[in-house]
């Protein structure tokens, strides 16, 4: 282990990769723990649907993200490397907040 701790390299308590699995471990973690509880709520067909929707739009969504990113870079060759590039290029310097 680096002077760091915990794992950490030349000094480095992080990285990119770590964060970016924390933040899934995260988002997954709560969904999963509330799934069932809404499944109760809501039975198990409408449950099922909703799933289906909420999935397709988060899907959706983060297609037109992607979709966003590649037109800013290939046709207005603008720095869109983070979400909140893509955000400043569509609202300006209000996205970036």
């Amino acid at each position: 282990m680096g002077r760091g701790g915990h794992g950490a390299v030349d000094g480095q308590k992080s990285s990119q990769l770590k964060a970016l699995g924390n933040i899934f471990i995260s988002f997954v973690g709560a969904g999963m723990l509330g799934l069932p509880y809404a499944f109760k709520r809501s039975g198990t067909v409408e449950g099922a649907v909703f799933l289906v929707i909420i999935a397709f739009l988060s899907w959706h969504a983060i297609m037109t993200l992607l979709q966003t990113r590649r037109f800013l870079v290939e046709s207005r060759h603008e720095r869109a490397a983070t979400y909140g590039d893509v955000a400043e290029a569509a609202y300006g310097q209000l996205g970036r907040t």
